[in-house]
C-alpha cells in the first residue's frame, strides 16, 4: 500500500472522513452504513496504515484507542495483511460490522490526517 495513493483516495473522499472525525459514535456509525463501498475500503486501507504504524498517532489518541478496549480489535482486523485482505474483500455487511464497532474512536483515528497531513 503506497501512502501517496491512500492520500490522493482520501482527497477524493475528504468530506466523508471530516464527517467521521467531528462526529460522535451514533452519527459516525450512521455515515458508515450510508457511506458507498469505495469510501468504506479507503477507510479500511487508512486503518490498516495506522495499525502498521506507517501512518503514526499521537499518543493521546493510542491512550485513548488503549482506553477504549478496542486496540485488540483493531489490531486483529487491521494489522496482518491477510486479514486486512479479507476484509477488504468480504462483503458489504461485514465491512459495515467491522466499522461501526471503531465508530467512536474517528476522532482520535483521524486526528493525524487532519492536523499533521
Amino acid at each position: 500500500m503506497d501512502i501517496s495513493y491512500l492520500k490522493s483516495e482520501f482527497l477524493n473522499a475528504k468530506g466523508f472522513f471530516y464527517e467521521l472525525y467531528t462526529g460522535n459514535a451514533r452519527s459516525n456509525a450512521n455515515k458508515i452504513f450510508n457511506a458507498d463501498d469505495k469510501k468504506l475500503d479507503v477507510l479500511i486501507k487508512a486503518l490498516h496504515l495506522v495499525c502498521n504504524g506507517d501512518i503514526s498517532t499521537r499518543k493521546e489518541d493510542h491512550a485513548v484507542l488503549k482506553k477504549s478496549k478496542r486496540l485488540n480489535f483493531l489490531k486483529f482486523h487491521f494489522q496482518s495483511k491477510s486479514s486486512y485482505v479479507d476484509l477488504l474483500r468480504g462483503p458489504r455487511e461485514e465491512k459495515i460490522k467491522v466499522l461501526r464497532k471503531l465508530s467512536a474512536l474517528y476522532p482520535a483515528i483521524l486526528y493525524t490526517f487532519f492536523n499533521l497531513v
